[in-house]
């Protein structure tokens, strides 16, 4: 949603929707969206998930895809040399997900009682 947010206000793209979020200056339906994504991230893209470059790939592929149909459907407007920036930033978004991810799993690992016998 920052993400999203942040390319709105730098003119990388804008919503041709007029309602949109104060501050954030999104539509509420990709807010929604975001919300839906990230609560079904673990399962709809765990079997990628550890497969780093696959899931970077698909990521820096389908990210940018999304939105260039967002353009297709006429509710956002991007240019289309933007699309090649934002493959970049959702590879390196991947990556920064993926070393969340394995460090969160290794904290919780290191959480969990040692029994030694």
């Amino acid at each position: 949603v920052l993400m999203d947010a942040l390319m709105s206000y730098l003119g990388v793209y804008v919503f041709s929707e007029s309602i949109l979020i104060p501050v954030l200056n999104i539509p509420l339906w990709l807010l929604i969206m975001w919300v839906g994504f990230a609560c079904s991230l673990c399962v709809s893209l765990d079997w990628a998930i550890n497969k780093p470059v696959i899931f970077i790939l698909l990521c820096a592929a389908f990210g940018p895809a999304s939105y260039f149909l967002g353009v297709k459907l006429n509710i956002i407007v991007i240019a289309e040399s933007a699309l090649l920036y934002m493959a970049i930033v959702w590879g390196v978004w991947a990556g920064c997900f993926l070393f969340l991810d394995k460090h969160l799993i290794q904290r919780e690992k290191d959480k969990e009682p040692h029994h030694d016998h």
